[in-house]
């Protein structure tokens, strides 16, 4: 039995790179100081209509608004100087009610924003330096929830086949005038991404291949012969771990 289970593990190919949607290698790459600047170059790749220029980690665990309601825990959370708070989520599994999750996500910094607007006042007040009643303009901040999805949603049956990056936002159903821009959902299916290495024309889909592939690949195509790119296979690369990492 013994020789048996050793010629089977001798058939089993050793990986070069981990998987970058496994937990460990998604938070290794995107929620370290040291590698700060790849999270950045990845939110302005998904989100090519915003230039963030710097990012700062927030807590990630959340309280319910009463003892009774479940506590959450983001995978990344972090925020801009400008007040933007990103969400950032990373679910392999299939699951049905994914966006309504992140809807669900979205109200924890919104309410975050409330309590704050409401610790500002009571610390004026308690100074003497404020007598008047407590007044919030609403004027949010926006949330954005940028999750990378290993599966693909349910559309309608206008929706290209290969379209695998949607962005989401509250507005008018005829005129779609927008409602607010303190609300966006960016989805990444990669459920729906099957470019060969050969087909890929933008920094973006080498991004999105990796994602999916890099697990499978042996050394550093000429495709990425790029510093950052460099970076993602040196961080991913299993040689390079500790014993405890690759336990």
């Amino acid at each position: 039995m013994e020789e048996k289970n050793e010629e089977k593990a001798s058939e089993c190919p050793e990986k070069q790179y981990a998987h970058l949607l496994c937990d460990f290698m998604f938070k290794r790459m995107f929620c370290s100081e040291a590698n700060k600047d790849v999270l950045i170059w990845f939110l302005n790749m998904v989100l090519d209509d915003l230039d963030i220029k710097s990012v700062d980690f927030i807590p990630t665990e959340h309280l319910g608004l009463t003892k009774e309601d479940r506590k959450v825990i983001f995978d990344i959370s972090c925020e801009c100087s400008d007040g933007k708070t990103f969400i950032i989520e990373m679910q392999k599994g299939y699951q049905r009610y994914f966006r309504e999750r992140a809807l669900y996500y979205t109200t924890y910094p919104i309410n975050a924003q409330g309590k704050e607007a409401r610790d500002m006042y009571e610390a004026k007040r308690i100074e003497g330096r404020s007598n008047e009643k407590f007044k919030w303009d609403y004027n949010l901040k926006p949330v954005i929830v940028v999750a990378l999805l290993n599966f693909e949603f349910k559309h309608s049956e206008e929706w290209p086949d290969d379209k695998y990056l949607s962005s989401y936002r509250l507005m008018e159903d005829t005129v779609h005038e927008p409602m607010t821009n303190a609300l966006r959902f960016v989805f990444l299916e990669l459920g729906r991404f099957n470019k060969r290495i050969s087909d890929l024309e933008t920094k973006f889909e080498k991004w999105v291949y990796l994602l999916k592939n890099m697990h499978n690949m042996k050394g550093i195509p000429p495709e990425f012969d790029e510093p950052l790119f460099q970076r993602l296979f040196l961080l991913a690369e299993i040689d390079n771990f500790t014993a405890e990492e690759k336990k």
